[in-house]
Formats: C-alpha cells, structure tokens, sequence
C-alpha cells in the first residue's frame, strides 16, 4: 500500500459520506495518513496506537541521550565512536542480544551512566 496520503486516499473517497459518521481513528504515527484522516474526517479524533508512542518516545530520548553523551566526549575519539555508534544496541531488547553484544551494551552503560 505505502506510506503516502495517495495510498490512503481511495479509500477515504470509497466511505464518501460516511466519513462524516466516524468518530476516532487509531492509526500509527504516520503523518501522511494523519493529514489525510484530518483532510476526509476533520471531526474524528485521532488515536496513535500505544506501541508507536512508546517507540517513538524511546527511540527520541535514546538518541537524544546518545547524541549528548557522544558530544560529551569530544576529547575522548575512540570513546566517543563507541557512543555514536551504539544506537542498534541501546535500543535492542536486551533478550535478543547475544552474549557479547549483552556484554558490550553493559560496558557501554557502566561507563555512561546518562545511557543507563
């Protein structure tokens, strides 16, 4: 289907008049869609599903942290490189880690206590 309002489009033109009746639609944080939720249902509150909020909220304040900590340690290269490229580790659920990736995500959270 896609990402872009024309994806969704039809499918708004296809309801017509019965836009009008809906109330709430849950949906994903795509802007895209939002914008055209808004353009076909301006009345119908919009709901962003949890499991986006909460992504999109860890994934911003990781890398928010991520990114200070790094520039935290512009005196330290090699120290710095480890934190800017540890945004995969930090944001992979730490089950699926194998053991050396657990083992690196450790120290990297021991030696940058923000990240913890």
């Amino acid at each position: 289907m896609g990402n872009r309002r024309l994806s969704i489009r039809p499918f708004f033109e296809l309801l017509g008049e019965h836009c009008k009746k809906i109330e709430a639609v849950a949906m994903d944080m795509n802007t895209a869609f939002d914008l055209e939720v808004k353009q076909h249902c301006p009345q119908a509150e919009v709901v962003y599903d949890l499991f986006h909020v909460v992504a999109r909220f860890g994934r911003d304040v990781i890398d928010r942290i991520r990114v200070d900590q790094a520039n935290a340690l512009n005196h330290d290269k090699p120290a710095r490189k480890v934190v800017k490229q540890s945004r995969w580790l930090l944001l992979r659920n730490k089950a699926n880690l194998k053991e050396e990736q657990a083992v690196r995500l450790q120290e990297l959270l021991d030696a940058n206590q923000p990240l913890a």
